[in-house]
């Protein structure tokens, strides 16, 4: 795989430092699983259908969302919960 510079990649991209990622997922899985919370991270914030899947194995119940659920779901994730009242039309899209 070459190398990119930065200037050049199409905007917006989900830039990771994969050990830091790595390593926060593991904090995360090993405060959920003593039961002190339950996590479900909003999709919103990185957009990355590959990042959810992470952080459902890592242990979070569930993924929250927004109008973008429909994008996700074609993609096989199946737990979702809407944070904003959907409009009509979009409904058949998120079910």
């Amino acid at each position: 795989m070459s190398k990119r510079k930065i200037q050049d990649l199409e905007t917006p991209a989900l830039l990771l430092d994969l050990p830091t990622m790595e390593s926060n997922l593991r904090k995360m899985a090993k405060f959920i699983s003593q039961g002190k919370a339950a996590l479900r991270p909003h999709f919103k914030n990185h957009q990355n259908v590959w990042l959810s899947k992470k952080q459902l194995e890592a242990g979070a119940i569930g993924i929250s969302s927004a109008p973008r659920a429909h994008v996700w779901r074609s993609r096989g994730q199946r737990r979702r919960r809407m944070e904003h009242r959907e409009i009509r039309e979009k409904l058949p899209r998120a079910a």
